[in-house]
């Protein structure tokens, strides 16, 4: 089976999931670090909904072409599924990873904005091993974080796991 998503060419859910599973393996012997970025779009639906399924298709494309040049070589970028994107960086700190996603924020708004549509993306933040041991154990608190960044941030925030504080 594949795994790459068909849209954009990222590694698919099944894709990710093999891989964090032999990356967390080794994270735990070498007693490295990584990070997990969980971004989500805001007001995809709208977008659908307004403008059609292939303007939302170039959207999620225009995107996976933004995390592509943020990433490097060892880093990971996946569409778990429709809006929903997690990025892996290992060997990376959480203050490096806040950079990358306020990078990823300034290019997506640039994006929209030549567009001429409204949407923004959404960052959670999490560090393994102290935020988790598996990709779900991280992914449940990057989740968490994500879910209040788009609470308390509407039109694009980044929070870090286990904290309330915004960057």
């Amino acid at each position: 089976r594949s795994r790459l998503d068909t849209l954009t060419g990222l590694m698919n859910r099944r894709g990710l999931l093999e891989w964090a599973e032999e990356l967390f393996k080794h994270l735990s012997r070498d007693r490295d670090r990584l990070v997990v970025m969980f971004a989500d779009l805001d007001k995809f639906k709208s977008i659908n909904d307004t403008h059609g399924h292939a303007a939302g298709d170039d959207v999620l494309r225009q995107f996976a072409d933004i995390l592509h040049g943020a990433i490097r070589g060892g880093d990971i970028a996946a569409r778990l599924g429709g809006d929903e994107f997690v990025i892996i960086l290992p060997g990376t700190n959480i203050e490096q990873a806040e950079i990358i996603a306020q990078r990823i924020q300034s290019q997506v708004a640039d994006c929209a904005h030549k567009q001429g549509l409204f949407y923004s993306v959404t960052i959670g933040l999490g560090e393994a091993p102290r935020h988790g041991g598996s990709l779900s154990e991280v992914l449940e608190q990057v989740d968490r974080a994500l879910y209040h960044a788009k609470a308390t941030h509407p039109g694009g925030g980044i929070m870090r796991a286990c904290s309330i504080e915004s960057v």
